[in-house]
């Protein structure tokens, strides 16, 4: 090789390991940001494990169903007992959202609070203004606004109106219900229903209508009040009449739906019975539930005993009658929970022209299932409840309206339900302590999550009733209703985040080795290679400078 050859070989072999060795350099580059990113990740996953949510465990049973937020502490229910649980800031003040703050300026509640407790005017505009911002509904604020204000709530005393009850049994209770009536809607019955009868079984004229009734007369055993209706002629739809019956029970506004307003403006002495009404009045409506009849429910064949199908019982059909089966259903109504029915088609050989389908009802089987379903429902801790209702034959049921020893909760008369009355003072609760305290607005508040994190630092606190009546501010970990718990959700997801990233730059990382040894192996090629042309260079020119010396 000449000396110029050698020379350019040289420089191309200097230029290729100057970029190997750039590329090297690049790569361990890379490697050392993918390290970066391992350990951050590492460490994003270690602060996961501190990471914990705060429940709100009002019972002590260690529920964690109720994660601690805004709504809870300041909205009233029995999670609470009805008594606000206030959020602090470090001045001291209550932290409010914009529609409980609107309230207070709609009050002329001063941000830095009052020196003494103000006026029922002032406690007035600020229930008109949690009206108005949609904080309460229209009932609330009407029931808060007919009670006296509490000037000592959450300030001493925590003293609430109660209704005042007295307890007697089933004569007590029709007497208290006195004329009070409720309404049969006859507009539910199908088309398909020639003649309504609606009225006591002892009155056999089957165009009457009697719509209203004294509910204390379906409760006493002088009249068996029903309800009958009677297909058109030829119509061969008998579950048309059933269906009607059912949707006058159980329709918004039906029967039902009328019995429970009624018996709510007497029984509803406490949340437990209102409680239990609004159960009776479901169960009820689920036991003449319209969508669990068919046609298929009616059995078609002649002759046959009463017997009990999906919500009512079938009447056998009489051979060779006129008008067959409507004293039966009449005579039979009051003797089952559900709905009885005769059905007419063809009997055997004889087709019985102008048969009609018959369904009845008995109204005082309605109230009296409806009480039993009342009475199991305070009953509900109890292994085996004394009283149940089941479709069919009144002998299969336990009605409660048969012990007439049964002790009911009579209203004594108060216009206010304990439970108002417990809303009631939730709010002159806070009403006081934002006059007394102050308070500022902060709409983040209700972020449930924003909440959590600033009790967690310190930026904000709990503020509890005593058992003296007095409010008293605490750290969220020193009350005993809140409880901390890990975030097994936060931790699993950062740790799934943590294993894919990990196996992702392991890969990366083998990727960049690989490549980084070919450029060492390279390198090492070129230097070598480097070395072997410098040496012929070099041996060149020795000979060079030995030919011309000499």
């Amino acid at each position: 090789m000449g000396l110029a050859a050698s020379q350019a070989r040289l420089l191309t072999i200097t230029s290729r390991k100057a970029d190997c060795e750039y590329q090297s350099m690049r790569l361990s580059h890379q490697k050392i940001a993918l390290s970066r990113e391992l350990n951050e990740i590492s460490n994003e996953y270690q602060n996961s494990l501190n990471k914990t949510l705060l429940y709100y465990d009002f019972y002590g049973k260690g529920d964690t169903s109720n994660p601690l937020n805004y709504n809870l502490l300041m909205t009233p229910s029995a999670l609470n007992d009805y008594f606000p649980t206030l959020i602090l800031n470090q001045q001291g003040r209550v932290v409010v959202d914009s529609s409980i703050a609107a309230a207070a300026r709609a009050a002329g509640i001063p941000q830095e609070g009052i020196n003494g407790l103000p006026s029922s005017d002032m406690r007035n505009a600020f229930v008109e203004g949690l009206f108005t911002n949609g904080v309460i509904s229209k009932k609330t604020r009407d029931s808060i606004l007919s009670t006296v204000y509490n000037q000592a709530a959450g300030v001493g005393s925590t003293d609430m109106i109660s209704t005042q009850y007295v307890e007697t049994d089933l004569e007590g209770l029709i007497d208290a219900l006195g004329s009070m009536q409720v309404e049969l809607n006859t507009n539910y019955m199908t088309d398909r229903t020639d003649t309504l009868y609606i009225g006591p079984d002892s009155n056999n004229v089957t165009n009457t209508q009697q719509t209203a009734f004294n509910l204390a007369d379906l409760l006493s055993d002088d009249e068996n009040y029903i309800a009958l209706g009677v297909a058109r002629k030829n119509a061969r739809a008998p579950a048309s009449v059933a269906i009607g019956l059912a949707n006058m029970l159980v329709s918004d506004g039906g029967f039902i739906d009328e019995i429970y307003d009624a018996f709510s403006q007497v029984l509803a002495v406490d949340p437990f019975t209102e409680n239990a009404l609004k159960y009776a009045r479901d169960m009820t409506k689920a036991l003449f539930d319209p969508s669990d009849i068919t046609e298929n429910n009616y059995d078609r064949r002649q002759d046959r005993d009463l017997g009990q199908t999906s919500i009512g019982t079938t009447v056998y059909n009489e051979k060779k009658c006129k008008n067959p089966g409507t004293e039966k259903v009449r005579d039979e109504a009051g003797n089952y929970i559900g709905l009885v029915y005769a059905n007419f088609w063809n009997h055997g050989p004889i087709v019985v022209k102008h048969s009609r389908s018959k369904a009845a009802v008995s109204l005082n089987n309605v109230v009296d299932a409806f009480l039993t379903y009342f009475a199991q429902y305070n009953q509900k801790l109890a292994t085996e409840p004394n009283y149940s209702t089941t479709i069919g034959h009144k002998d299969a049921s336990n009605l409660v309206t048969d012990d007439k020893t049964y002790i009911y909760k009579i209203n004594a008369g108060s216009t206010v339900s304990e439970e108002d009355a417990k809303i009631g003072l939730f709010y002159d609760t806070l009403f006081n302590q934002l006059c007394l305290q102050g308070w500022t607005e902060n709409a983040e508040i209700i972020d449930q999550e924003y909440l959590q994190e600033m009790l967690k630092d310190g930026m904000l606190f709990i503020s509890s009733l005593g058992d003296d009546g007095y409010y008293y501010q605490e750290n969220y970990s020193t009350n005993t209703f809140i409880k901390e718990v890990s975030d097994n959700s936060a931790i699993a997801e950062a740790e799934a985040k943590y294993t894919t990233t990990k196996a992702r730059l392991n890969s990366k990382e083998e990727e960049l080795d690989l490549k980084m040894k070919n450029l060492d192996t390279e390198i090492s090629s070129l230097t070598t290679e480097y070395d072997s042309v410098k040496s012929v260079i070099d041996k060149n020119i020795e000979k060079s400078f030995k030919r011309y010396s000499a």
